[in-house]
């Protein structure tokens, strides 16, 4: 049974399908995304349910149809509570990291373990999310799907039976979608230092929420964490893989404040003052480049490094590390 004073989290992580190729990321990014819900946001046991692959032969799980059987178990708990106002608590959860494409109708759709050449076992994303916020049985619905969205010619266009109707506070209810890609890209994978292979925009996430994207009184709203997660993949990725957001506006969490370690690294000629500026304050620090390497914390935001002969270098602190060479 629910604790319904607590968010309910559907958490799934695939890095072993019985053809595709491996992944080696999700299930770590799917185990963060779980301590994070636990042991930041206080989820009960009872409310998180967390699927994981486990090896590559059979039986191959998880599987699609325990998507299915999570939601029989909030239609059931939802029944039970009678005509209670959003019966189920104040957030669900749903969240994936696996290999994913694009279904021309469905759009994001999800790969489990067993699909196949001849067998596709698969979830579409978009019907979950409508179903979660048709029904209202939470107040906010929050989707992170980091996987591929690109184009594949053979698969399926995924079925979806299941019929919700809309229940009159189901227009109160706010939704956070993030999705690893835009329609025909891929997502991406990245060894972010020490054998740490994430997702990115999963890790982005993660790195937001635990205040990366934080405002000044410590909230993190969904606007902020949309702007953040997107600055945070263009920066690590480049221009050409943009993740989709859709966010309604609503606190997101609380969080802490967090810091980028800035690595300042002259060349060995390079000698005077360079001054750093900070453009949310524009308070400027001078760095004596006669030192060699220095490392700087610094807060998250942008910066301009001015070289001794005017040379300006222009740069996010985002990550939990930045390199500038001058």
């Amino acid at each position: 049974m629910l604790d319904t004073a607590f968010p309910t989290a559907l958490v799934i992580g695939v890095d072993k399908y019985k053809e595709y190729r491996s992944l080696k990321g999700a299930t770590a990014d799917a185990m963060s995304m779980v301590d994070w819900l636990a042991n930041s946001q206080g989820l009960p046991d009872t409310n998180i349910t967390c699927l994981l692959s486990q090896d590559t032969s059979p039986p191959y799980v998880p599987i699609a149809q325990q998507v299915h059987d999570w939601l029989d178990m909030l239609d059931d708990e939802a029944n039970s509570k009678g005509d209670q106002n959003f019966p189920l608590g104040p957030r669900v959860y749903v969240i994936f990291a696996g290999h994913g494409y694009n279904a021309a109708t469905a759009q994001q759709t999800a790969i489990f373990p067993k699909t196949s050449k001849t067998y596709w076992d698969v979830i579409p994303i978009m019907p979950v999310k409508t179903y979660l916020e048709m029904s209202a049985y939470f107040k906010e619905v929050v989707i992170i799907c980091d996987a591929c969205r690109d184009v594949i010619d053979f698969a399926p266009e995924p079925g979806w039976t299941r019929r919700m109707d809309s229940h009159p506070n189901s227009p109160q209810v706010k939704v956070f979608q993030a999705y690893g890609s835009k329609a025909g890209q891929k997502s991406k994978e990245k060894d972010f230092g020490n054998g740490l292979l994430r997702g990115v925009m999963s890790y982005a996430f993660l790195r937001g929420v635990t205040g990366a994207a934080r405002d000044a009184n410590g909230i993190v709203t969904g606007v902020k964490l949309k702007n953040f997660i997107k600055s945070a993949v263009i920066e690590e990725l480049g221009e050409e893989f943009k993740p989709e957001i859709i966010e309604d506006d609503f606190v997101m969490c609380n969080a802490g404040e967090v810091a980028t370690l800035l690595h300042i690294s002259p060349k060995s000629e390079t000698t005077g003052l360079a001054t750093l500026k900070f453009h949310e304050d524009n308070q400027t620090v001078q760095i004596d480049l006669g030192k060699g390497e220095q490392v700087f914390e610094v807060p998250i935001g942008k910066y301009t490094l001015t070289t001794p002969l005017g040379i300006d270098s222009n740069f996010a602190a985002i990550w939990e590390t930045k390199n500038v060479n001058i």
